[in-house]
């Protein structure tokens, strides 16, 4: 590998440079996913900026500060925000943590006096947190880290650097650790490489790991990590040079390589270099694909969402064909195909037909030119016999003389048939009555016998609308009061009918269709008391004992 030599200017003691750190293509990292959103590019913001300087932003958050001075001719600059690498060519799409992006132009526009760009990513950086910033390399095809300080802005949502020409930028986490400052003066080279082999595969990547490259998913299947030094010191000082080696897996036609280069020559003291390259080898593998119905448990006729989320471990693959199949003929799916979302989902609809059982809905892809066919599948479970609890609370405070509140909490149990979206059932009620007399008053009798109740209704979509009537709700009791020399008995019972009229004309049940499905509500009688009475209501939706 041939290395670019620093000279000794005239009148200097010392000369110290530290080359560019070169990416050729680039690294997979820890694969959290593709950065910077996920929404694709906008267009452009254009604003021609002159030799006195300016500023360009676009509505993505990317931007160039150019100073005065830094142009000598009026140019229509360009900023473009990049939503991730799917935004790139397949020749510049990174394999790696890609936390924002920017293009910026005339690509190859120089500066005589360095400008400031600044890149949105996402998600935000901690205070912990370490980033560079690579320009793309169009004439040799690769990566290459930008030279200088990156200043993270408080809160970590963008970042910046000071650049001397345009191209297309990325903001990356780091790769090299500390391995310039472990390298030492040369004596220490082979204990820094063997650490930094240990801290590459424990925090960049490793055998096995999986992430996105050229919009497929890949498996990294080869490693190879090597470092050539010569350090001498001058004039007559020890000589260390070595080429330690490190490989493990297999090689592959699908080669991510990058390497850094450092230079460093002190006049009569010393004279040191080296070359880390590692070589990154991918196969294309199976994604994930994970499926869900919503809802999971639907009646003869019903319907159930079907989603499928592709991804490749926590990156999601956007743009890819899923084909859905109903795998036990017990009903229909349509569309039988659709596209990955930006956020990597695709979704189908579920018709069951006229019985009864589990099916299974699977969905798959092809991708890796058609060689994986990776799927996942849901289960939804088809039925038409059902139950709910429709608990009710109804209370009465009658605030004059006779002083008393009365309080019945109602529970009533229903088995439902559904067939073809319609719903309906039977079932029965009880009372649990609590009077609390005051004044001169106690109560006499009571009598409130459990009654029966019909329901009905329909399910549409995902939701199971439904009334329940009771058929009677008698509830009879006697209040005993004193006034002075005059005692009486009071009946009540009208308490039933009032009841049974808020369960049939105000009660209106809507539940998710499904198991655990629930509804709550409340109200006061419409019917035109001077004290009218409350009611608060909860009904919830499970399977019915067979």
């Amino acid at each position: 590998m041939s290395m670019i030599r620093s000279e000794m200017p005239a009148g200097k003691d010392t000369n110290k440079r530290i080359s560019a750190i070169l990416l050729v293509l680039i690294l997979p990292l820890a694969f959290y996913g593709c950065g910077g959103g996920d929404g694709g590019p906008s267009a452009p913001a254009i604003t021609t900026i002159g030799p006195e300087g300016g500023t360009v932003t676009d509505s993505g958050g990317a931007s160039v500060t150019i100073p005065a001075g830094a142009l000598s001719t009026e140019t229509a600059i360009t900023v473009k925000t990049l939503g991730g690498k799917k935004d790139l060519s397949d020749e510049s799409q990174p394999f790696l943590i890609m936390l924002g992006g920017a293009e910026f132009g005339p690509d190859g526009t120089t500066f005589a006096i360095p400008a400031i760009i600044t890149i949105p990513v996402d998600p935000p950086l901690g205070p912990s947190d370490e980033v560079s910033i690579l320009f793309w390399d169009e004439t040799e095809s690769r990566w290459s880290e930008v030279e200088g300080t990156v200043n993270v802005a408080p809160g970590g949502s963008v970042v910046s650097v000071e650049v001397t020409h345009f191209s297309l930028f990325s903001a990356v986490t780091n790769v090299f650790d500390s391995f310039h400052e472990n390298f030492g003066d040369g004596s220490t080279a082979q204990s820094a490489f063997d650490a930094y082999v240990s801290w590459f595969r424990a925090n960049v990547t490793d055998m096995g790991r999986k992430g996105l490259y050229r919009e497929d998913c890949h498996e990294v299947v080869g490693l190879r990590i090597g470092l050539s030094y010569s350090v001498h010191h001058l004039p007559e000082g020890p000589v260390y040079e070595d080429i330690p080696y490190y490989m493990d897996g297999t090689t592959t036609d699908k080669d991510v390589i990058f390497y850094k280069s450092y230079e460093y020559f002190l006049t009569g003291v010393i004279d040191k270099n080296y070359a880390l390259e590692v070589h990154v080898y991918l196969e294309c593998c199976g994604a994930e694909v994970d499926v869900s119905a919503e809802p999971a448990s639907i009646g003869t006729g019903g319907t159930s969402q079907v989603t499928a989320a592709v991804t490749c471990d926590d990156e999601v693959m956007a743009g890819y064909d899923v084909a859905f199949e109903s795998l036990g003929g017990l009903g229909t799916v349509s569309p039988a195909s659709a596209a990955t979302s930006a956020a990597g989902t695709a979704a189908t609809t579920f018709t069951a037909g006229d019985d009864e059982g589990v099916e299974s809905v699977r969905a798959s892809i092809s991708h890796c030119g058609g060689e994986q066919t990776p799927d996942g599948a849901a289960q939804i479970e088809i039925e038409d016999d059902w139950a709910g609890t429709l608990n009710v609370t109804f209370l009465h405070d009658i605030g004059d003389e006779p002083l008393f509140t009365f309080t019945d909490n109602v529970s009533i149990s229903v088995n439902l048939t559904i067939e073809e979206g319609v719903v309906t059932g039977s079932g029965t009620g009880t009372h649990n009555i609590s009077l609390s007399s005051a004044g001169n008053c106690s109560e006499q009798s009571m009598s409130a016998p459990g009654f029966s109740v019909i329901a009905a209704g329909t399910v549409s979509g995902d939701n199971l609308d439904l009334q329940v009537v009771a058929m009677t709700m008698p509830v009879y009791f006697v209040l005993h009061c004193t006034w002075d020399t005059i005692e009486d008995d009071f009946e009540y019972p009208i308490y039933g009918l009032l009841e049974s009229s808020i369960l049939a004309q105000c009660i209106y049940i809507e539940v998710p269709f499904g198991p655990g499905g629930t509804d709550s509500g409340s109200g006061i009688d419409p019917f035109g008391e001077d004290i009218p009475m409350e009611y608060d209501y909860t009904f919830e939706l499970g399977g019915a004992e067979k």
